[in-house]
Formats: structure tokens, sequence, C-alpha cells
């Protein structure tokens, strides 16, 4: 709009874009803090084949919604929880299923959580059919809480933990 800004003005027409890619960062970011449909078939060379978190994340799985179908190297085939401070919750019917890590030494080939991370499953929610070497289901450095309709199952490890494995500062 011509009235708001001249375009001789290179410094406020400058600001606006800024403000505008801003704004659209922000917003995606917020559709990414709620997954309600499906993250599937994606391969990642390090961790986190469907979802990577690093560093004070919030991701919130509702109802039917499934990581399902991905593969990382190392490290969280379906879902890293990777850094400190992050929070991931499955609710519903949320699910995180038929992932793996390819990596002999692979951890969690469901989800791998480190220290100071913490994920969640409330209600009917589940990990299951995964596969890694340590954790088919999950790798715990951090924290995994289940509550009384929760399921880790079908999970597979070529190591340790086919369900879950803990480590030295885990918690389950």
């Amino acid at each position: 709009d011509p009235e708001v800004v001249s375009k001789d003005d290179v410094e406020m027409l400058q600001d606006l874009i800024l403000a505008a890619v801003n704004d659209a960062h922000r917003k995606a970011d917020e559709e990414l803090q709620k997954i309600d449909r499906f993250v599937r078939r994606n391969t990642t060379g390090g961790a986190g084949g469907g979802v990577h978190l690093a560093g004070a994340s919030t991701l919130t799985m509702l109802s039917t919604s499934a990581i399902v179908r991905n593969e990382a190297f190392d490290v969280g085939g379906g879902l890293a929880v990777e850094g400190a401070m992050n929070q991931v919750t499955l609710a519903g019917h949320a699910s995180i299923r038929g992932n793996r890590t390819t990596d002999g030494e692979g951890l969690g080939g469901g989800v791998a959580i480190a220290i100071q991370s913490s994920v969640s499953l409330e209600d009917d929610a589940s990990i299951r059919g995964n596969s890694g070497a340590y954790g088919g289901g999950a790798w715990v450095n951090g924290d995994l809480q289940l509550d009384d309709h929760a399921a880790v199952r079908g999970n597979l490890a070529s190591g340790q933990g086919g369900g879950v494995n803990v480590g030295v500062d885990g918690t389950l």
C-alpha cells in the first residue's frame, strides 16, 4: 500500500518483509507442534527418521495420529527427542509404530529419549512394532511415562531391551 510505505524507504520495506517471514515461520512452528495425522515413510542418515526434536521443544500427538514406517541410521527411527527440556505427549490412540534404526548399534527403533527430556503416553497411546539394536520400542536416557492404558508392545531389539532399554540416566 503506497500510503503505508514509500517505495524509496528501503529500510521500512526490509522490516515489513522480515516481519512477514518471521510470522510465517512462527505459524509453521505452531502447526508442527501438534500432529493430528501421520508422519510416515521418511528416512534420515542421522537421528529422527520421522521427527527430530532438539532444545526445549513440545510435541503433542492427538487422537489417531501416528509416526509410522520411518527409519533413522542411528537414533530414533520414528522420533528422536534430543537436547534438554523437550516434552512429548501421545494421547488417545496416537502411536509410534513400524519404525526402525538401521545401524547395528542403533538406539530406539521407535523413539529415543535423551537426558532431561520426557515422553508421556496417555489413554490408549502406544509404541509398537518398531525395531532397533538397543530399545526396539524405546531407548530411554530421559523419562518415559506410561499411564494405565498405554502400551509398549511387539517391538524387537537385536541387542538389549526389546520393548524398552533404560539407560544410566533414564526413568520408566
